[in-house]
Order: structure tokens, then sequence, then C-alpha cells
């Protein structure tokens, strides 16, 4: 006679399981804002922004609030440095972000692109 497994295992098994599934759907912290400075504008009307704080090797966007569309993207560094370049004006506020897989960090404070 063949036996099927026993309800004591087959509950252990099941819960094992939903365990499992509830602890993937848990929210994660927030990732922290990169730190940021921006300097002023080349004969170009492109300028750099610096920063520090983003995880290792993750992809850092850095927009310009006040001008639609100008968006640079670099990747950061294994310390969590980089530098993005992107065109402003003086005055043009500068916020930067970055994505740890489809995470995403809160924004950094919006920074005001120097004369």
């Amino acid at each position: 006679m063949v036996r099927g497994p026993s309800p004591a295992l087959f509950a252990l098994a099941l819960g094992a399981l939903l365990a499992g599934a509830a602890s993937c759907a848990a929210p994660t912290l927030p990732l922290p804002p990169p730190e940021t400075e921006v300097g002023p504008p080349n004969e170009l009307g492109i300028v750099e922004v610096r920063g520090t704080g983003a995880e290792a090797l993750s992809v850092v966007v850095c927009e310009n609030t006040d001008d639609q569309g100008q968006v640079g993207a670099a990747r950061s560094d294994d310390a969590g440095a980089f530098v993005v370049a992107l065109r402003a004006v003086p005055g043009d506020l500068i916020e930067c972000y970055y994505f740890v897989g489809f995470d995403r960090s809160e924004p950094s404070s919006p920074i005001p692109v120097p004369e």
C-alpha cells in the first residue's frame, strides 16, 4: 500500500512556502538620497554634478527640474561616487537619485546651479 504525505508534513511544507512568499513581498527600506554638489556651467552650458552616497555601481540620474527634458546619467564607482553632466543655466535646480535594480533612492535636495 502506497501512502501519500502525512497531513502534518503537508501543513509544514505549505507553511514554509507561504512564509517564503511573505518575506519576498515585504517592503524594503527606502534608499537614502545621494549627496551632490553642482558646478557652474561651462562655455557650452554644461554643468558637472559630483556626488557620493550612491550604492556601488548603481545608475545615477540627475535632472534639471527647471528645464524640461534635461537629464544626465552615469554609473557610480565602487565607492558610490559619480559625475554626471547635463545642460543648465545659473539658477536652475538640479535633483539626483539612483537606482539599485528596480529600487529608486529618495531624491537629493534640489541644488541651484551657481553663476
